[in-house]
């Protein structure tokens, strides 16, 4: 099934997201890096959006080169 992308800009995280971030976090991780990424995404989305998505992304590249 197709979903048409979020904007957060204009919706913030929904609760469809919020509840996503949640179940993942709750998940036993191999990896504690990814856990921590998951963990900064939801603190950092209920503040700026956009910003968190940029600094994510350069956190995810960080991560996955280790």
């Amino acid at each position: 099934m197709i979903q048409k992308p979020i904007d957060f800009e204009t919706t913030g995280p929904g609760p469809e997201i919020e509840a996503a971030t949640r179940q993942m976090i709750a998940r036993p991780w191999r990896r504690p890096a990814l856990r921590d990424l998951v963990e900064r995404k939801i603190r950092s989305l209920t503040k700026d959006p956009a910003k968190a998505i940029a600094n994510d992304i350069e956190l995810a590249n960080r991560v996955l080169l280790q």
